[in-house]
């Protein structure tokens, strides 16, 4: 991944040495705070202009609780909502969300969530929106999933 710095007319280049995740990005955000989220198959990781640093979030827990990286949880989408919080879609693991307020992860894996979900938007009413692949989206009014899907 590159950024390029208009003012110098530079570029800066970051790899796994300088703290990516994972070379293979697929998908990234900058957040209203100016930090940079890249999404890959081993999760997710942030940049912080201002430090320089990277931090890395496993977004992947296994059944005994200890958090494992494998591609079911890769991070194919993301969204930040009007509240701040970070969405992350992955292609069978349903959906996470970071709130940076507590630095809680949640997880939302509803039936019919399985799929691979490739898109996240936000609605002015403050509805969200999940493109699912194959067809239908899902709408999350904060308390609810409901699939809507041609039968």
């Amino acid at each position: 991944m590159s950024r390029y710095d208009p003012a110098t007319g530079g570029f800066t280049t970051f790899r796994d040495k300088e703290g990516l995740c994972n070379l293979q990005v697929g998908s990234s955000l900058e957040d209203k705070n100016g930090k940079l989220w890249f999404g890959n198959d081993a999760g997710v990781c942030r940049y912080d202009p201002a430090s320089g640093g990277f931090a890395h979030f496993n977004i992947a827990a296994g059944k005994d609780g200890h958090r494992k990286m494998n591609s079911p949880y890769a991070a194919y989408c993301m969204f930040e909502d009007q509240s701040g919080n970070i969405w992350v879609g992955t292609p069978q693991k349903g959906l996470c969300r970071y709130d940076p307020a507590t630095g809680k992860l949640s997880y939302f894996t509803e039936k019919g969530l399985d799929r691979v979900l490739r898109g996240i938007f936000q609605d002015k009413s403050g509805m969200l929106w999940f493109g699912m692949n194959g067809g239908g989206v899902v709408r999350y009014n904060g308390t609810t999933l409901p699939i809507f899907q041609k039968k």
